[in-house]
């Protein structure tokens, strides 16, 4: 019997603790679980926060999509550069360089040539020097760049890159709250009532109209140097290279052609000396036969002043012999 009472009592003992630690698992659990709940949701609150203020800063989306790594840009770069090139064929690298820039979809927006000059003959006097102002699509400009060295030696290049991103989503969102501001001017004209309230309100709209055309004309100019980079090349015809490399020759080869070039100048002094005294040979023809005609007058106004001053001294003579 004792016995029995026992083994009822451990039994309920036993039952007693399992209550307990099931009570405080339960316990446990719901308190991990609403801890859990809580954070979830604030940092979902936190993350949505985050994402909808960096959406307001920048006026784009910067959320990030599932397997994405980084997050999206849109940067609005321009690229703009110069070059210089040397040249023995003017001509061949001036249609190089057009042909260049039209294979790679963009256009020569400004051109000149200039430094030569064509003597009675037609030959040609001094070098040639091109200046070109090019466009060509932005994704193409380094490859432009590069090829440059096809039309000759390269003696000087240099690019920039400007990003205007911030300048533009300013612009950008500026010129959003102007059109914002035109609808709301508008509305308030429809309802005025009165001949000052419409004036007003008139004056103020022409204020924004203003600014939004500018702004929209400032995005316009923007995105066409984005799309657009700008190429200033200088194609300068030579004699020979100023330096060696892979495009220009060795300096015992530019020596000689210094003394070729020299002799080429020489001559053509002399040519053109020559083509001085031809052509001066009928000024030079009368100027003989003046200086031949004022020489022979002088001559002949001596002999006479001289007959004059020797016919008195004759006639006394002759009146002293009478």
């Amino acid at each position: 019997m004792k016995k029995a009472k026992r083994s009822l009592a451990l039994l309920c003992a036993a039952l007693l603790l399992l209550s307990f630690a099931a009570c405080g698992a339960k316990s446990d659990s719901s308190g991990s679980l609403a801890k859990h709940a809580d954070t979830v949701e604030n940092g979902g609150n936190a993350q949505e926060s985050t994402a909808g203020g960096a959406k307001a800063a920048s006026g784009t989306d910067l959320s990030v999509s599932p397997g994405q790594e980084t997050l999206p840009t849109a940067d609005k770069i321009i690229y703009s550069g110069a070059a210089t090139v040397e040249t023995r064929k003017f001509d061949d690298a001036v249609s190089g360089l057009v042909k260049l820039v039209s294979d790679s979809g963009g256009f020569v927006e400004n051109s000149s040539i200039f430094g030569a000059s064509y003597d009675e003959t037609g030959e040609q006097r001094g070098y040639r020097i091109a200046q070109y102002t090019v466009r060509v699509p932005a994704e193409k400009f380094k490859s432009v760049s590069d090829s440059l060295k096809t039309l000759g030696n390269v003696t000087q290049t240099n690019t920039q890159a400007e990003n205007i991103t911030m300048q533009y989503t300013d612009a950008a969102s500026h010129l959003d709250a102007l059109k914002t501001q035109e609808t709301r001017l508008l509305e308030l004209l429809a309802k005025a009532q009165s001949m000052d309230d419409i004036l007003k309100i008139e004056e103020q709209l022409s204020n924004v109209r203003y600014q939004i055309e500018s702004l929209t004309n400032q995005l316009k100019n923007w995105d066409n140097e984005v799309s657009y980079s700008t190429l200033n090349v200088s194609i300068d015809e030579v004699a020979y290279y100023s330096k060696d490399g892979a495009n220009g020759s060795s300096y015992g080869k530019q020596l000689g052609e210094a003394f070729v070039q020299s002799l080429y100048g020489v001559g053509r002094f002399f040519k053109a000396a020559l083509k001085f005294l031809v052509g001066a040979v009928p000024v030079l023809a009368v100027l003989a036969g003046g200086s031949v005609l004022i020489v022979w007058i002088v001559k002949k106004a001596k002999k006479r002043k001289s007959e004059k001053l020797l016919a008195p001294e004759e006639k006394n003579e002759d009146d002293k012999k009478e």
